[in-house]
């Protein structure tokens, strides 16, 4: 139980409304969601409309990593073929 009480909040997850109007250039969501739409920035809707970015991700496009080259180009599965 000791590690539930040790959860990360929610601010060191996502980016604050703050920080979001500091990147996007605007405190409007509407402004935000098209900064983000023009720049390829992956982000989803609060039920409100906000738009929200994740951290880790915000860090790497600041940082100009490629996420995307970040995935496995294809599915990996075990060799068990040497198993019999």
């Amino acid at each position: 139980m000791q590690a539930l009480l040790n959860l990360p909040s929610v601010d060191q997850l996502q980016l604050t409304e703050a920080e979001l109007e500091g990147v996007a250039g605007s405190p409007q969501y509407r402004l935000q969601i098209e900064w983000l739409k023009a720049n390829g920035w992956a982000f989803t809707l609060t039920r409100a409309g906000r738009p929200v970015v994740g951290r880790l991700y915000a860090n790497l496009k600041l940082a100009n990593i490629d996420t995307a080259a970040m995935a496995p180009s294809t599915e990996w599965s075990p060799d068990l073929s040497a198993l019999n």
